[in-house]
């Protein structure tokens, strides 16, 4: 089916929250740029509205709901031709999937849930509510992979393998850096930390590794940590901040919060090496925005992280504070020979760049761009307007019973029972002839 550029596109998309230096936030709002992208290129109008639980970011297309009920009730969502959900946590907009008007396509970006076990005991909930909610993947038409490491849980789950469509994730940045605005080497090995301040991010082992290269007597070293003060555990960013004081690491450790991104690469182009020790990733997009500024990365081999470093990383054995360690000396080392120790072998400072930099451009906005449209809208072919109409109408009627100010919002197990109320009364509906065909 190819594009009809003569019809309209009404779209949604469906997310927890949009914020400002949040991984899914900036996929959310990507993906908002690449629909109206396609739709200028293609000379034909598209409608789009995205719907969160929460949003601090100043776009108009961008609105808070309350409840799945909110969005289903909404004439936006009920208009739709693609609807675009995203999950990697719970979040209760997610569940209105089960009322996605059946002409539409439904599309769920998935990004990995974090296992129970390596988060806090007070955030466990939340994930054990996670895996429950990720039955509503089956619901969906298409699924959208960020790595093959997703990929298999996804299979995992159940869920047939031609439904499923690998999309790597973006950069942040607008325009790449330019690594050769790289600040000259010094004797300081500078490292680099991109994320949340929480446990499963293991940022208590790099501090710990980088007290032990301090002591190995390989040179004085540097750690920038950057990350999101609102969307950090409080508790464990506290620990780390003590565990700094008690070690006397406060002079060669600053912290970053809520930096814009040209000041993250401003970090990153300073840096020698961006370390991940992460227990679980999905993708991890500070990888690929730190080879774009020239930046190397040594992270551990959790999750996607070997495959998203591309053999051009050095990785360690997850939770192995001593190898993490032994491989910044090991990066001290490589350094004075003027290159990089890859997992793919030794590679001179110039080539590195090189080719960290041809990586990179992999996944540059223009090329999410053109992947999104191949894996959802060049061959999406919305229903005849009259018909179209006919549907709307109907489920307008359906979904009466849900609309914000004829009742409350409804709690979750009651949610449950409305929708297949509402899926029965939408399936009986009958396409007059004179519109079918």
């Amino acid at each position: 089916m190819g594009t009809n550029a003569a019809q309209p596109l009404t779209v949604s998309i469906v997310t927890g929250v949009v914020v400002h230096r949040d991984a899914i936030s900036n996929v959310c709002r990507e993906q908002l740029e690449a629909v109206a992208r396609h739709g200028r290129l293609h000379r034909r109008r598209v409608d789009v509205k995205a719907y969160a639980c929460y949003t601090d970011v100043g776009d108009s297309r961008i609105v808070m709901a309350a409840d799945a009920g909110a969005v289903a009730a909404d004439e936006h969502f009920q208009a739709s031709d693609l609807v675009l959900y995203h999950f990697g946590i719970y979040y209760p907009l997610f569940d209105s999937i089960h009322l996605v008007p059946r002409t539409a396509r439904t599309v769920v970006t998935y990004y990995g849930i974090t296992h129970p076990g390596l988060l806090p005991e007070k955030y466990r909930e939340s994930v054990y509510k996670s895996y429950r909610q990720a039955a509503n993947l089956y619901a969906a038409d298409r699924i959208l992979a960020t790595s093959r490491f997703v990929a298999e849980e996804l299979d995992r789950f159940g869920i047939p393998a031609e439904r499923v469509t690998p999309l790597p994730l973006p950069v942040s940045f607008e325009r790449l850096p330019d690594p050769n605005r790289r600040l000259p080497p010094s004797d300081v090995l500078r490292l680099a930390y991109v994320g949340r301040f929480i446990s499963s991010k293991g940022v208590l082992d790099l501090l710990r590794a980088v007290e032990a290269f301090r002591w190995s007597g390989c040179g004085p070293v540097q750690l920038d940590l950057v990350g999101s003060a609102t969307f950090s555990d409080q508790t464990y960013l506290r620990e780390l901040q003590q565990y700094a004081r008690e070690r006397d690491l406060d002079g060669i450790l600053r912290f970053h919060f809520d930096v814009p991104d040209a000041e993250l690469a401003e970090v990153l182009l300073a840096a020698d090496a961006l370390v991940l020790p992460s227990f679980h990733e999905g993708f991890c997009v500070p990888v690929i925005e730190a080879m774009a500024c020239g930046c190397f990365p040594v992270c551990s081999d959790a999750g996607a992280l070997p495959e998203t470093s591309g053999g051009l990383g050095r990785t360690f054995r997850v939770g192995d504070v001593d190898h993490l360690a032994a491989r910044l000396r090991e990066l001290a080392a490589a350094r004075a020979q003027g290159g990089y120790l890859t997992d793919s072998g030794f590679l001179p400072r110039g080539e590195w760049v090189a080719r960290a930099r041809a990586y990179s451009l992999g996944f540059a906005r223009d090329r999410f761009h053109e992947r999104f449209w191949a894996a959802v809208l060049d061959d999406l072919a919305p229903p005849r307007e009259e018909v179209k109409r006919y549907l709307i109408e109907a489920r307008r009627q359906a979904l009466a019973g849900l609309r914000p100010e004829n009742v409350a919002p409804p709690p979750e197990r009651s949610l449950y029972g409305r929708v297949a109320e509402v899926l029965a009364a939408s399936a009986a509906a009958k396409v007059p002839e004179t519109l079918a065909g």
